[in-house]
C-alpha cells in the first residue's frame, strides 16, 4: 500500500465533513428564514392595516365634525321657522321674530 493513501483518505473525509456541514449551515439558515418569512409578511400587513385606520379614523372624526354642523344649522333654522310660522298664525311674536334672525344672522357669521 501506498503510504500517501491514508492521508488522502482523511483529507478526502475532512473535505467531505465541511461540505456536509457547509450544507447542514445553508439548510439550517433557509429554514430559519422560511420560518421567519411569516412574520416579515405579517407584520407589513399590520403596517398598511394600522396606516389604513388611521385613515379611516380621520374621515370618521371629519364625518363627526360635519353632523355636528348640521345638527346646529338645522336647529338654528327650525328655531327660525318656528319663529316666522308663530308670526304667521297670530300675528304676534315679533320680539321672537327678531331673537331667531339675530341667532340665524349669529350662527352664519360663525360659518
Amino acid at each position: 500500500m501506498n503510504p500517501l493513501n491514508p492521508t488522502i483518505q482523511i483529507i478526502s473525509q475532512g473535505i467531505s465533513l465541511a461540505v456536509q456541514v457547509g450544507t447542514l449551515i445553508g439548510l439550517l439558515y433557509a429554514l430559519l428564514k422560511f420560518a421567519g418569512s411569516p412574520n416579515e409578511t405579517q407584520n407589513e400587513r399590520l403596517a398598511k392595516l394600522e396606516a389604513w385606520q388611521k385613515v379611516v379614523d380621520e374621515r370618521l372624526e371629519k364625518g363627526d365634525d360635519n353632523f355636528n354642523q348640521n345638527k346646529e344649522a338645522n336647529r338654528v333654522t327650525q328655531e327660525a321657522l318656528l319663529a316666522l310660522l308663530s308670526h304667521a298664525i297670530d300675528g304676534n311674536d315679533v320680539d321672537e321674530l327678531r331673537r331667531a334672525k339675530k341667532n340665524l344672522n349669529d350662527y352664519l357669521i360663525k360659518k
